[in-house]
Formats: C-alpha cells, structure tokens, sequence
C-alpha cells in the first residue's frame, strides 16, 4: 500500500510568492511575446521573450507594453517613465515625466505630466529621440488611423491645430483669445474633425466647427445662426456624444 505524502502547510510568508501571468502580447510578426508576472507583494516584472530562441528580457515594474513595428517595445515605469526597448541590440531609452504614451505608425505621441491643467505633448522615434514638442496642451485627440493629432493649446491665444505624423507639420485651424475649445471628435476615416467652443465672456455663446483636412475649409455654427430657421435655440453641445459626423463627411448631425 502506497504512502500519501503529507503536504507542506503554506504560512503568511508563501502568499508573497505566488504569482498569476497577465497582459500578454505577441508582436505582429509573431517573433516576440511579452506578458507579466504579477505577485502578491506587487512586485511585478515584465517579461519579453523572443519565441524562436527563447531569449528573454525582464524588465522589473514595466507595465502597459506595446510592440512598436516588430523592433521596439515600449512600456510605462513607475513615477510616470516610459522606457523604449531595442529588441535587436537589447539596448534602452528612457524617457522621464511621461504620463502616458500611444503609438502612431511611425512614432510615439507622448503626454507629459498634467500642470495647471496643461501638458507638454510630445512626438519621438521609436528609438527615443525627440522629433517635435507642443506646449500648454490643454487637449488632444489623435485620428482612427493614427496620422494625425487634433491639438486644443490653450495660453494668451486658444488654438486649434492639426499635426501630420507623416510630415511633422502641424496646420493652424482655428485661433480665438476669447473661445475654449472643446469635444474633439474626428470622423471613422480620419480626414474631418469636428469640435465646439464657448466664449470664455459669455458661456450661453456656444460655436460647433467642421474642419475638412484634406481640403483645408473651417465650417463655423453659431446658435445665432440656428435662430434664423427656428426661435429661441440654444446649441447644447457640452458632450461629444452630441454631435456626429455623416459617412460622406458632408453633413454635421446634431
């Protein structure tokens, strides 16, 4: 008759040692996966592991990870860092006071710590290096196929503008001291933006802009102008959810 083998009795001091897998990812070309290991001392580590050698790259309280065009990785660190991973050279770049970053096709938007209500919006390489910087951002809102970021700056003049990621020119669409511009809402395909405004005189003063980026033409509506059709109209845009725009990117519907 076999004996039973008696089991271990767990204390307190095990609990800190076990461990779940989370958050696991696998780059678009299928060579690399990362995931994380998360303990119950909340010593969590990132690990990115080449499939094919099992080659792997731990990276101690990394979290939020993105492959970046099947060489890179990128992932958030703790007091608000983000760091950049070569997976070919195995080397990295850290990049501080970053709050949160998103890909783009090419590079990587980055928001910097809020201040006042502003930030610093920032556009690197996937190597870390700095290509374009935005100040006293109150808000931003990057298109469905990340190629453009719809940019609300707020200082002595409120302006909206448009950066292009594929040139790194940024267009100016509306400026006005006296209007805070708000609800940034782009169409499915990218190529329109819609957004309202209120005076900072007189908050009843409400405006909805139209912008076709393709062909550079700024709509403006007023609830002035809705008086004309019907008395007493108010525009009640305090939400994005408010208004959409058509599929043909011709009509405004709110």
């Amino acid at each position: 008759m076999g004996q039973i083998k008696k089991l271990k009795n767990l204390s307190p001091e095990d609990y800190k040692l076990w461990s779940t897998l989370q958050d696991i990812k696998i780059s678009d070309n299928a060579s690399w996966i990362s995931y994380i290991v998360s303990y119950e001392s909340h010593q969590d580590t990132l690990f990115v592991q080449n499939i094919k050698s099992s080659k792997t790259i731990c990276i101690p309280k990394g979290n939020n990870a993105e492959f970046l065009n099947d060489s890179f990785l990128a992932c958030m660190m703790p007091e608000n860092g983000l760091k950049i991973l070569n997976l070919k050279t195995g080397a990295f770049a850290d990049l501080p006071h970053i709050s949160s970053y998103n890909p783009s096709n090419s590079s990587i938007i980055l928001q910097g710590e809020i201040k006042d209500g502003r930030y610093v919006l920032q556009v690197c390489s996937f190597e870390g290096k700095i290509i374009r910087t935005i100040n006293n951002v109150a808000s931003h809102k990057i298109n469905p196929d990340r190629s453009k970021i719809a940019i609300f700056q707020s200082s002595d003049q409120n302006e909206i503008s448009i950066l292009d990621l594929k040139n790194n020119s940024q267009v100016a669409v509306r400026k006005n001291k006296d209007i805070l511009f708000s609800n940034l809402k782009w169409h499915y395909k990218g190529n329109s933006l819609a957004f309202t405004g209120s005076s900072s005189i007189d908050s009843k003063h409400r405006l909805l802009y139209f912008y076709k980026a393709h062909e550079k033409i700024l709509y403006q509506l007023t609830s002035s102008d809705l008086t004309q059709y019907i008395s007493n109209t108010e525009l009640d845009l305090k939400y994005d959810s408010s208004f959409a725009i058509s599929d043909n990117e011709e009509d405004l519907f709110f």
